[in-house]
């Protein structure tokens, strides 16, 4: 059983310096190396890993395809860049289902996941949050195990999108 853990604080996750995510935005990134969090039962990806696998030409979902990583929790698989980004590595750490993901579970991952980030020399590392639809709570979930477990130590972190305006039907 996950330990009762303090409800989200709204400023907590604002301290970190989070970037909505689009294609421009990862172009002019100035990092080494993706941290990605995905889960096992969520596909396609959403959110910021959506977008990252776009500029990856689907690498990402390639990658989950063909059973080279399957997201499941403590997972750790490295990518090498190629294309466009062949400097960049991506990290791909799994965080099991979604269904079963708390703040308690991303906490240990993130922790997890620095620790294997500096094991790698990786020095420079944005941390792309996890989405698993639209509603985005799990997203947040993460934004604040992230604060609490390595507040000042993350310089990125690529959260989804804004949502699209939708268009205004005429009469």
């Amino acid at each position: 059983m996950s330990p009762v853990l303090p409800p989200l604080a709204p400023d907590a996750a604002s301290a970190l310096p989070v970037i909505a995510t689009d294609l421009k935005a990862i172009d002019t990134m100035a990092v080494e190396s993706f941290a990605v969090f995905c889960f096992a039962d969520v596909r396609p990806l959403f959110g910021a890993a959506q977008v990252l696998d776009w500029r990856l030409s689907g690498r990402l979902s390639r990658a989950l395809e063909r059973g080279h990583v399957e997201g499941k929790g403590g997972e750790v698989v490295l990518l090498p860049g190629e294309g466009r980004n062949k400097r960049r590595r991506v990290f791909l750490f799994g965080l099991g289902e979604a269904a079963k993901a708390d703040r308690a579970l991303m906490r240990g991952v993130v922790k997890n996941a620095f620790t294997c980030l500096a094991q790698a020399g990786a020095r420079d590392a944005a941390f792309v949050a996890p989405a698993a639809g639209a509603k985005g709570e799990l997203e947040a979930e993460f934004l604040q195990a992230l604060a609490e477990e390595l507040s000042g130590q993350v310089r990125t972190v690529l959260v989804s999108p804004p949502p699209e305006p939708r268009a205004q039907k005429s009469h």
